[in-house]
């Protein structure tokens, strides 16, 4: 894929610290954590979508309005690190 290709016209020592960096701000993103939003986004119930940037969730019994661009924009950020950081 395309992150293969970047890799493979880096030299060891700039490969070793991308990767380096990318683990770095992934264990960084996983300190500045809040529990309870981790908690939120491992256990919501889709409720249905309010608009076409919004949706409700329900956790327990709250029911949260949520930007699914913000929240799009979060999850490809830390999933492009977390893939980044396997390689």
């Amino acid at each position: 894929g395309y992150y293969n290709t970047i890799l493979a016209n880096q030299s060891l020592e700039e490969k070793t610290t991308a990767i380096d960096l990318g683990i770095e701000l992934l264990s960084e993103i996983k300190e500045a954590g809040h529990a309870g939003l981790q908690q939120i986004f491992k256990n919501y119930t889709f409720v249905g979508a309010v608009d076409d940037r919004s949706v409700l969730l329900q956790y327990k019994t709250k029911l949260y309005l949520c930007n699914i661009c913000v929240l799009s924009k979060e999850l490809m950020y830390q999933s492009v690190l977390q893939n980044f950081a396997c390689m």
